[in-house]
């Protein structure tokens, strides 16, 4: 066993030395498809971001018709978006939006582009809350919360992902830090959380 082990990680450092690409998360977690754990009860309720209510899916010009800006950009895959409440306290507050349409990075999307999940991250600080679940809430308190989660996947040198159904069609995504606290939120639709395999979405 040990001499497989060290095989491995010395084929890991000859692809890093020849510059190949290598996403090692594709050898140190396995593939499990997702299946609800049968203790785990939905989510009821809508989550907020800013104050603002927001179901998805939905088109950017619903989330701009609540308040929200964005400067319609494509950035690492993602469209920023912020609220002008705190833009006008001086706020640098974001949340990333991913869209049903696939667009590269650099693209400028439209108003009428739908909306398919909302990634909000600890970085970012702009005010997530699902029933009292926020970042930085505590693993345990989100326990409390909202239970058992319907899937759990760990994975090596990133994180622990805590997936929750709601009972608005959506899915919830908790990540936690090594301190056990929500590190980020991602909520979308099923079609947008589930892959064609049957993968939860960790990327």
């Amino acid at each position: 066993m040990k001499k497989v082990f060290a095989f491995v990680i010395a084929g890991i450092m000859l692809l890093s030395l020849a510059g190949c690409s290598f996403d090692i998360k594709s050898l140190l977690s396995p593939d499990t498809s997702y299946t609800p754990a049968a203790d785990s009860i939905p989510i009821s309720g809508t989550p907020k971001i800013a104050d603002e209510e927001i179901k998805l899916p939905c088109k950017v010009i619903d989330l701009k018709n609540t308040g929200f800006e964005t400067d319609y950009l494509v950035e690492d895959g993602h469209v920023k978006m912020w609220h002008v409440s705190e833009e006008n306290r001086g706020n640098n507050l974001n949340m990333y939006l991913c869209l049903e349409k696939d667009y590269k990075d650099n693209d400028h999307i439209s108003d009428e582009d739908t909306v398919v999940a909302i990634l909000v991250t600890q970085f970012d600080h702009i005010e997530f809350d699902l029933n009292g679940i926020r970042t930085w809430t505590l693993k345990d308190d989100v326990l409390k919360i909202a239970g058992s989660p319907a899937y759990k996947k760990e994975i090596p040198f990133d994180g622990e992902y805590y997936f929750y159904e709601g009972d608005n069609g959506q899915i919830y995504r908790f990540k936690f830090l090594a301190t056990d606290k929500v590190e980020e939120v991602l909520f979308g639709t099923e079609d947008y959380m589930i892959d064609e395999k049957g993968q939860p979405y960790t990327g």
